[in-house]
């Protein structure tokens, strides 16, 4: 694996993560507004 290529495999997966959480909180709020 060439050293460049980590940091940017690194962003990736953050914004991943990130990304996720952001899914399960709006689908949270979502919920909460239905009932």
């Amino acid at each position: 694996m060439a050293p460049w290529r980590k940091p940017i495999i690194n962003l990736i997966y953050t914004y991943s993560i990130i990304l996720n959480l952001y899914l399960c909180f709006s689908l949270l709020m979502m919920q909460k507004s239905e009932e």
